[in-house]
C-alpha cells in the first residue's frame, strides 16, 4: 500500500507540475523507485554485510559444496521436521516452505539477517565468527527463526523498509559529503584521524541532522515489523522445534557474545533487516545511541523473561 501510495504522488505530481512531459519524468522517477526497492537495495545489503571497523568490505560468498558448518543440514533438518510433524499451518498457513540460499561473510563482525520478497528469492546472510561461535542446535535455531521471517512474511516487510529508509537517509549522506568537501578543517580532522588508525565519524551538522531523523526510521521499521512477530516467532519455535531451555539458551550466549564485540558502527537503515540483535549492539552504536528504546526487535532480556520466566535462563 505505502508504495503504490508513493508511486501514484510521483506520477499526479509529475502530471500537476510539468503536464505530459511531467507525467513522463514522475513516470521515470517511478520506474527507478521500484527498481531501487525491489532488485537494488536487496542485493545493496548483501553486498555491504561485510564492512568492518575500517569501512573495508568483504564480500559474501554462497554456500555451495563443502559445507564446514552444517548450515545446509540445519536448514534441511528444519524443513524436515516441518514435513513430519505437519507444524507449517501452525505459524504460516498455505505457504510452501523452501530453504532459502544461504550466504556466508568472512568477516569479524557479529551479524546474521534475511533478505528477500519471495520465498523463492530469499536470502540469509551469516558472518563467519558469529557462525563459528555458536553449537549445531544454535545454528538451528538461527536458521530456522530467519526461514520462519521469511515465510511469514516478515523479511519482505523488513526488507522494504530498509529499502525505503535508505532512500531517507540519502539526502543526510549528501549533506556529509557537501559539509567533508567544504569544510578544510573537517578534512584535516579526517587525515590525522586515519593516520592515527582510527573511525573516521561524520561531521558535527549532518551528524545532528542524522540524529533527528533516525528516530523516524526507526519508528518506521517498528512499524513495518511489529516487535509482537518476533515474540510469536519465539514462542512457536520453543514449543514445537527447540524447546524453551534451547532456544532461550541460544538467545542468551548470542547476547553474551555482541555485548563482548558490538558492532562498531549501525546504520539506522539497516536495523529493519537485523533480526537477532540486542540493545547492546544498539546503545554502543555512535550514531544510535539513546535511541534503542525505539528499536524494532525487542531486547533479548525481554525476549527471554517471555518463554522462561527467568533471566539468565
Amino acid at each position: 500500500m505505502l508504495l503504490i501510495v508513493i508511486s501514484v504522488i510521483l506520477l499526479l505530481g509529475g502530471a500537476a507540475l510539468g503536464g505530459r512531459f511531467g507525467l513522463v519524468a514522475g513516470f521515470g522517477a517511478t520506474l527507478i523507485f521500484h527498481t531501487w526497492v525491489f532488485l537494488l537495495s536487496p542485493r545493496l545489503s548483501r553486498a555491504r554485510a561485510g564492512r568492518d571497523r575500517l569501512g573495508h568490505i568483504a564480500s559474501p560468498h554462497e554456500l555451495e559444496g563443502l559445507d564446514p558448518w552444517r548450515l545446509r543440514e540445519a536448514s534441511e533438518d528444519f524443513l524436515n521436521q516441518l514435513e513430519r510433524l505437519q507444524l507449517s499451518r501452525a505459524i504460516a498457513p498455505g505457504v510452501r516452505w523452501c530453504s532459502p540460499r544461504l550466504w556466508v561473510v568472512d568477516s569479524d563482525e557479529l551479524f546474521c539477517f534475511s533478505t528477500g520478497y519471495t520465498l523463492s528469492h530469499s536470502h540469509i546472510v551469516i558472518s563467519q565468527s558469529l557462525i563459528e561461535g555458536l553449537s549445531y542446535e544454535e545454528k538451528l535455531g538461527l536458521i530456522a527463526y530467519e526461514m520462519t521471517r521469511i515465510a511469514t512474511g516478515q523479511t519482505a516487510l523488513a526488507t522494504g523498509a530498509r529499502a525505503l529508509s535508505t532512500l531517507i537517509e540519502a539526502p543526510l549522506r549528501v549533506l556529509d559529503f557537501v559539509w567533508r568537501t567544504l569544510s578544510f578543517e573537517a578534512r584535516r580532522r579526517s587525515l590525522q584521524a586515519r593516520r592515527r588508525g582510527r573511525r573516521v565519524t561524520a561531521s558535527r551538522p549532518s551528524r545532528r541532522f542524522r540524529n533527528a531523523a533516525a528516530p523516524l526510521i526507526l519508528r518506521f521499521s517498528a512499524w513495518i515489523a511489529p516487535a509482537s512477530g518476533v515474540y510469536d516467532i519465539d514462542q512457536w519455535l520453543a514449543q514445537n522445534v527447540l524447546g524453551r531451555r534451547t532456544w532461550s539458551q541460544a538467545l542468551w550466549n548470542l547476547d553474551a557474545m555482541f555485548a563482548a564485540r558490538p558492532r562498531w558502527d549501525v546504520s539506522a537503515s539497516d536495523l529493519a533487516l537485523e533480526s537477532v540483535h540486542t540493545s547492546t549492539r544498539l546503545g554502543r552504536s555512535q550514531d544510535l545511541q539513546g535511541l534503542t528504546v525505539l528499536q524494532a526487535v525487542p531486547a533479548t532480556k525481554r525476549r527471554i523473561l517471555a518463554l522462561t520466566d527467568q533471566f539468565p535462563p
